[in-house]
C-alpha cells in the first residue's frame, strides 16, 4: 500500500459532500486513564485503517503480522504524537509498558497498547493535560476519546465510562482537573474520597 504525502483533506472533504457518508462516521481512538497516586496508567485503542493512513505504512491487510514488524516504528510514533504536561507546562515522562497488539478482526482491527505516564518528581497528578494529534495530523475529522477508567481517589472504578474530553481537529489538548470532579459527576452511588488526597 502506497500513501502520498500532504494532509489528507480530501478524506474529510469527501466525509462532508457525499451523501451517505456522514451516516457511517469513521472509527474513532480511545485512551482510559487509571490515575494512581503517583501515575497514570493508560489504555490506548487506535483503530488501523485511520491509522496507517497517517502512519503511511499498510496494517489494516494483515493487522498482528503488521503491528509486529512495525512495532518500534509505532512506538516511536506514539511518543511523538501523545503527550502529557503538569499544570505549569512540565512534560511527564511515556513509557511503552506492553508490546503493541492488533485486537479484533482484520476489517475493524485496533491497535492497542499500554502506557504509564509519570509526572515530575514529587509532583501528584492532580490537574494536568493530554495532547494528542494521533491520526488527527493527516485524517482532520478524526478524534481521540478521553475516558476515566479509575480514580485511587474514589478507591472504585467509575459504573460506567465517564468521557473526559475530546481531542479533536479543533481542540488537541483536555484538561484533567481533579479538583474540579465530585463523587456525584462521574460515580452513580458516592464514596467517601481516599484520605491520601
Amino acid at each position: 500500500m502506497t500513501f502520498k504525502s500532504g494532509p489528507l483533506l480530501v478524506v474529510f472533504l469527501l466525509f462532508l459532500k457525499v451523501p451517505g457518508l456522514a451516516a457511517h462516521p469513521a472509527p474513532h481512538s480511545s485512551i482510559e486513564l487509571t490515575i494512581q497516586k503517583t501515575e497514570v496508567i493508560a489504555k490506548l485503542k487506535v483503530p488501523l485503517r485511520e491509522l496507517e493512513l497517517a502512519f503511511r505504512k499498510g496494517l489494516s491487510d494483515s493487522p498482528k503480522d503488521s503491528v509486529s514488524k512495525f512495532q518500534s516504528e509505532l512506538k516511536a510514533y506514539i511518543r511523538s504524537h501523545l503527550s502529557l504536561h503538569s499544570e505549569g507546562g512540565e512534560l511527564w515522562q511515556l513509557s511503552l509498558e506492553s508490546d503493541l497488539t492488533a485486537a479484533g478482526n482484520e476489517s475493524s482491527a485496533d491497535l492497542e497498547c499500554r502506557l504509564k505516564l509519570v509526572p515530575p518528581q514529587f509532583e501528584v497528578p492532580t490537574k494536568f493535560t493530554l495532547v494528542s494529534d494521533l491520526v488527527r495530523h493527516e485524517v482532520v475529522n478524526h478524534q481521540l476519546f478521553v475516558v476515566l477508567s479509575q480514580d485511587f481517589k474514589y478507591q472504585r472504578s467509575p459504573s460506567e465510562a465517564h468521557i473526559l474530553g475530546v481531542a479533536s481537529y479543533l481542540h488537541n489538548s483536555v484538561v484533567i482537573d481533579r479538583l474540579q470532579w465530585t463523587v456525584d459527576e462521574f460515580l452513580r452511588t458516592p464514596t467517601k474520597p481516599s484520605p491520601d488526597l
